[in-house]
């Protein structure tokens, strides 16, 4: 094992050693086949994914135009483009059949760096997408978000909200132009969703990191987490405790009501007897 990775190594440093300097080609740089034919020491890694990753690229560089199915490539490409929806509902499968505690974790979001190599934050995201992405496929739309991004953006939405919103981004971009940031724009500044003003607040680093994992853990965002802690703030804090009244004080206060009563007797007397 460690030979092996020495040798890897060896040529990645070789490979930098003979490119550092080496000025930036003019020629197109998007071609993947470019890379298909190369002959090197350099062995394809045995993960499943990667070989047949590459045996699709491998495959589809051979074929000559009068093989090529345009309008199968079509869907392949719809397809992988919508890939977010089955990679997230994956995640979400886990999660539900509760497989981190088959595997001796307590919690999904440990579970997850070890055995999908992924943040659980990072999977979370998928998980909200993949939602957003089902829950359009049912209500009958034939354009969904075409990436994990896109659809996140939608994550507050379901139901009709989401659907009457879904609808007027279709209705107001060509698909070309639906994009994160595109959808950010028509959406972010609705009153549906904005119903306070928005503010900033800064925060030190540690203090960011504590909310960010603690929102993670409880599957949440830091707005409320904070808004859950002012709360409980509030509640919790000590009533206000009544002054305590001197002896002094209650003594002027009796001499005082004792003046008033003698003043009532006095007068309340003088006006009935005259009555």
């Amino acid at each position: 094992m460690a030979k092996g990775f020495k040798t890897k190594q060896k040529q990645l440093v070789d490979f930098f050693s003979q490119t550092e300097n080496v000025e930036p080609s003019s020629k197109d740089s998007t071609n993947p086949f470019d890379f298909v034919y190369q002959s090197n020491d350099v062995k394809i890694s045995k993960n499943p994914a990667i070989s047949n990753t590459f045996d699709y690229v491998y495959d589809l560089s051979e074929e000559i135009s009068g093989d090529y199915d345009f309008e199968y490539r079509l869907q392949q490409i719809e397809h992988e483009h919508l890939g977010y929806i089955r990679i997230g509902s994956d995640y979400k499968k886990a999660q539900i059949l509760n497989l981190h505690t088959k595997k001796g974790y307590d919690r999904f979001k440990d579970f997850c760096p070890k055995f999908f190599g992924k943040s659980y934050s990072y999977i979370r995201k998928l998980q909200e997408a993949s939602r957003v992405g089902c829950e359009l496929i049912m209500a009958g739309f034939d354009i969904l978000p075409q990436n994990a991004s896109q659809a996140h953006e939608l994550r507050h939405y379901t139901g009709v909200a989401l659907i009457k919103k879904w609808d007027q981004i279709i209705k107001h971009l060509p698909p070309h132009q639906i994009t994160q940031k595109s959808i950010k724009t028509l959406i972010g500044n609705d009153p549906s969703i904005r119903k306070t003003k928005d503010c900033r607040v800064s925060l030190t680093l540690n203090t960011h990191l504590l909310l960010e994992a603690f929102a993670d853990e409880h599957d949440t965002s830091i707005s409320r987490v904070i808004e859950a802690l002012v709360r409980y703030t509030i509640e919790t804090l000590p009533k206000k405790k009544e002054k305590k009244i001197s002896k002094k004080q209650m003594k002027i206060w009796e001499e005082d009501l004792q003046e008033l009563v003698q003043f009532y007797q006095k007068n309340y007397v003088e006006v009935t007897n005259n009555e």
